[in-house]
Formats: C-alpha cells, structure tokens, sequence
C-alpha cells in the first residue's frame, strides 16, 4: 500500500531538479509535517 510520502516522493522523483512546483493540500497532515523537516519548501497560501 502507498502511502502518501512515498506518494508525493515518486511524483518529485520525476520531476525535473530545477522547478518550481506547488504541491496544495487542505490538511497538514504528519506525512507533511516529514516533508517540512526533510527541507522541502513549503509555502502556504491562505484561501
């Protein structure tokens, strides 16, 4: 089963290294919260 990091992992893995990408989520959830401290940036846009 995957899980959400393993998720968003593959979908970066494929990206090109140099980008700019906006990953949106309406829960912060403890996945998230692994991504923040691994040095992804994160930027939060108020609705």
């Amino acid at each position: 089963i995957w899980d959400f990091l393993t998720s968003i992992n593959m979908i970066l893995e494929a990206l090109p290294k140099q980008r700019r990408t906006g990953l949106f989520s309406a829960t912060q959830t403890d996945e998230l919260e692994k991504l923040i401290r691994a040095g992804v940036a994160i930027i939060i846009v108020p609705p």
